[in-house]
């Protein structure tokens, strides 16, 4: 649009100059060289008017134009400002949903750790006894009872649950150390007269 104006800014002012030349020589050459003086004042007076209103017209896209790029400029700013703080916004959501989660996490595995202290510290040391093979099992459950129902299916010989007591894993493993030299495999050892007295003074 900008270069058609100028154009016809440009067109207008040759045709003007133009005709005042043709029309200059033509009264000179009849005799009337005052005319072709005012004629060409005029026409000069008119050239110099569109010439002016053709650098304001320039200068008025020119300045349009800067306005539209400062526009652009400033809208561009408030646009990466405003997906900047989006950004910093959803980070500081993860930063804490990661927190939060860590959080949790950390309460489920206190929570397993405690758990499993206590099982530890409340399970019952038993101790199962087969006497026709003369060995005794010393180990752990929460169901002493139920312990003694599953080793019977696998065992032909009776079993007799002679003792449970509270202590859980250290109380067992403390058992374990003290009659090792007792121990034929895993929890299983042999039945000696130390251990049934460790049986009967627990008893009692």
């Amino acid at each position: 649009m900008p270069g058609r104006y100028y154009a016809l800014y440009a067109g207008a002012a040759l045709a003007v100059i133009a005709g005042v030349l043709l029309l200059s020589v033509s009264l000179a050459g009849l005799g009337y060289e005052w005319a072709g003086r005012v004629l060409s004042i005029v026409t000069l007076s008119a050239v110099a008017g569109i010439a002016t209103g053709y650098w304001i017209h320039f200068v008025r896209v020119q300045l349009r134009r800067l306005d539209g790029e400062i526009e652009y400029r400033i809208l561009d700013a408030r646009l990466k400002a405003e997906l900047a703080e989006r950004g910093r916004r959803l980070r500081f959501a993860q930063e804490r949903m990661a927190e939060l989660t860590a959080q949790e996490e950390a309460k489920r595995i206190q929570s397993e750790r405690q758990a499993w202290q206590d099982a530890q510290v409340n399970a019952f040391v038993y101790f199962i006894i087969d006497r026709q093979r003369q060995v005794v099992k010393i180990g752990v459950s929460q169901f002493p009872q139920k312990r003694l129902a599953s080793l019977q299916t696998s065992n032909p010989n009776p079993l007799e649950l002679a003792l449970f007591v509270t202590g859980g894993y250290p109380l067992e493993k403390s058992l374990h150390e003290r009659y090792a030299a007792n121990r034929l495999s895993g929890e299983w050892f042999q039945l000696t007269e130390e251990i049934v007295a460790e049986i009967e003074s627990r008893k009692a």
